[in-house]
């Protein structure tokens, strides 16, 4: 098949062709030398553009499932301080209420105190620093330790909620999942955002 027969795809409403989206096309379809693709080359891009367009479908699905647990959580304190505020308006102290419910909130916060922090951990792993999306190429490792020189082993992120990350490693197809808050100190390596990766070979000659 000629790629001249892509080359309508880069024209405007004019007719003229378009330098920049030929390009794209190029980048896309990668024609041999003689301008021609063939049909092999042609499924495979389009099969590639399939995978990137379900990737950025789920990414934009879970960022809204994310984005409105966040919204329950900010609800939920600011109803809870309106209430507050609305009661205090009415003149009736609920502060004794509150003193004498910290012993409650004490004795819970040495209970649930380490699981606390960790969820906290993972929601700014998830909102501030976001290392990772869907469909990303990563590798963790523990901060302290040296990374492989040959290579890290990489997971394929599938899903990603509030609290956990659901990852697949990429030579076994394994499925794990990983609490946010564990992720949270670990060194994480994103293949998807690092530059081209640089190999080192080396030859030995014997006499």
């Amino acid at each position: 098949m000629p790629f001249t027969v892509f080359s309508v795809l880069a024209t405007d409403e004019s007719g003229e062709l378009q330098n920049g989206r030929m390009r794209s096309l190029i980048r896309l379809f990668r024609p041999d030398r003689q301008g021609n693709l063939t049909k092999l080359d042609f499924v495979q891009s389009i099969d590639a553009v399939y995978k990137e367009l379900r990737l950025l479908r789920a990414s934009i699905a879970n960022s809204a499932q994310i984005d409105l647990a966040f919204e329950r959580v900010i609800n939920f304190f600011y109803f809870f301080f309106v209430g507050i505020i609305a009661v205090l308006i009415w003149g009736i102290n609920v502060f004794p209420f509150l003193l004498s419910s910290t012993t409650y909130f004490l004795g819970l916060s040495f209970l649930f105190g380490a699981a606390a922090s960790n969820y906290f951990e993972g929601l700014l792993l998830i909102f501030l620093r976001r290392p990772y999306d869907i469909g990303d190429r990563i590798a963790l490792s523990l901060p302290f330790l040296d990374t492989n020189p040959d290579g890290s082993s990489t997971w394929f992120v599938e899903k990603v909620s509030l609290f956990t990350t659901t990852v697949r490693f990429a030579t076994t197809n394994e499925v794990a999942t990983y609490s946010n808050g564990s992720i949270a100190p670990m060194r994480i390596i994103n293949a998807n955002r690092s530059p081209k990766a640089i190999s080192e070979i080396h030859y030995y000659y014997c006499c």
